[in-house]
Order: structure tokens, then C-alpha cells, then sequence
């Protein structure tokens, strides 16, 4: 009988817990979810931001700039390494060109050229392939270093697994890259703009707050203040005792020790 009873008040106390299970577990899938989704957006808003920093930088259109820091990312470089290391190129590219005499001396000495066959300085896309290109070509180990060097700098290494893969399959992976529209920017965009105001409002009204705070604070920091003045000698006392009681609980422990390894 005190065993029925026993599960019988086990049951029902189970019982009484799956309710609030029902609305933990629930709780718990919503912030999931929220999560979840905010996580998305936020990943989408970066992806954004780093195609508009890419693009800027190189000159290329949207859609190829999303796939060139899509596949660049797939490889471990991050976006800030991306935007210095191709705005650094896209400067020497251009300095280089500058004149035709520097232009001859660069495609004599490496074989490249920086230019499409309209005369016009390749992207940043091509650039990348040409540089595959001229990274698994038969030239010494020196001459790579020296012609990637003049390039993209000194951290041009970066690019090693990049260039490994060859132009064919870059070529690939830049077809199949992540692709953003023009639209999905404006989208971005305008989201980063609207969370920017809603930042500045949600400052104001905190301030707003704060400020209406101000006088309860006051008058409580007041109240507090007054309290430990008058009542100084009390809390003393209190502490005290406190302190004179734990000393007698850690006597009373210590003497019953030698009771203990007795036994």
C-alpha cells in the first residue's frame, strides 16, 4: 500500500510538471528559432556588407563581386584580407600601367600582361586567373614570388591554396559561388539604415529614462546614505556577532573531531 502511494504521488507530481515542460521545451524551441533567424539575417547583412566593400574596391558588378567573396571565404580569407589584399593589387595594377614603358618591362620580365585584348586593365576576377596561371606555370620559385609580390605585397601567400587549384577550377567555383542581385543589396542596405535609426531612437529613449530615473536615485542613494550614518554602531554589532558565532560553530566542529577518529 505505501508503495502504491508512493507511485501514486510520483505519478501525480509528474503529471503536474508537464505543463510547465510543455511551456520550458516551447520557450526553448521559440528562442531557437529566434536565434536562428536572427543569426541568418545577420550572416546575410555581412555577406552584404562584404560584397559592397569588394565591389567598390575592384570595380565589379554585384553579382561578381557576391561569388568572389563567396569562393575567396571558402578558402579562409576572411573579408578585411580580402579587401586589402585585391585593393592593393588593384593599385599596383594600375600604377604599373601607368605607362606603356613599365607595361612592356612588367610583360617582359613575367610574360603577363594586366590588360584584356581591348587594351583595358583586366578585373579582379581574371587577375586571380592569370595569377593561377603564372603560379602552376614552369617559372622558378623566385620569379612567382616576385611577380605575386608585386601584385598583392608581401602577404600574397594567402592566396596559395587559391592559385593551387588552377584557372579551370577557380574558373568553376566562381560560376557556382554565392550570388547576390542587385535587389537583395538595396534589401541589406536598407535594413542596416533602419536598424541604424531604430539604434539612435532606442539611445534617446534610454537617455529619456534615465533622466526621469534620476530624482528616484537620488533620493534613494539619499535614503541609503542617511541609514548607514545613523545606523553604524547597529550594523557593527551585527557584523560582530555574526563573526563570534561562526567562530563558536568552527570550535564546536573542532572539538568534535577527536570524537570522530575516536570511533
Amino acid at each position: 500500500n505505501n508503495l502504491g502511494r508512493a507511485f501514486t504521488s510520483a505519478g501525480g507530481a509528474t503529471g503536474n510538471l508537464i505543463g510547465p515542460l510543455k511551456l520550458l521545451v516551447g520557450g526553448s524551441i521559440a528562442v531557437g528559432v529566434t536565434r536562428f533567424f536572427t543569426g541568418a539575417v545577420d550572416q546575410a547583412n555581412e555577406f552584404g556588407r562584404a560584397t559592397t566593400d569588394l565591389a567598390k574596391i575592384t570595380g565589379l558588378a554585384t553579382q561578381q563581386a557576391s561569388r568572389l567573396t563567396d569562393v575567396l571565404g571558402d578558402f579562409g580569407i576572411e573579408t578585411d584580407t580580402q579587401i586589402k589584399l585585391l585593393g592593393r593589387a588593384n593599385k599596383n595594377m594600375q600604377a604599373i600601367s601607368f605607362s606603356t614603358k613599365q607595361a612592356s618591362e612588367f610583360q617582359l620580365q613575367f610574360g603577363v600582361s594586366l590588360k584584356d585584348n581591348k587594351g583595358k586593365l583586366i578585373d579582379a576576377n581574371e587577375l586571380l586567373l592569370r595569377s593561377a596561371d603564372y603560379f602552376n606555370s614552369n617559372a622558378t620559385a623566385a620569379q612567382k614570388a616576385a611577380f605575386l609580390t608585386k601584385l598583392y605585397g608581401r602577404e600574397w601567400a594567402t592566396f596559395i591554396p587559391l592559385f593551387s587549384r588552377g584557372r579551370r577550377e577557380i574558373e568553376g567555383l566562381l560560376a557556382e559561388g554565392l550570388t547576390l542581385t542587385p535587389g537583395q543589396l538595396q534589401d541589406l542596405i536598407k535594413l542596416r539604415e533602419e536598424q541604424r535609426k531604430l539604434n539612435d531612437v532606442w539611445g534617446e529613449t534610454q537617455i529619456i529614462i534615465g533622466l526621469e530615473l534620476v530624482p528616484a536615485f537620488t533620493k534613494l542613494s539619499m535614503g541609503v546614505r542617511d541609514f548607514l550614518q545613523t545606523n553604524r554602531e547597529g550594523i557593527r554589532g551585527f557584523v560582530s556577532g555574526l563573526a563570534g558565532a561562526a567562530e563558536q560553530v568552527a570550535n564546536a566542529v573542532g572539538a568534535l573531531l577527536p570524537v570522530g577518529k575516536a570511533i
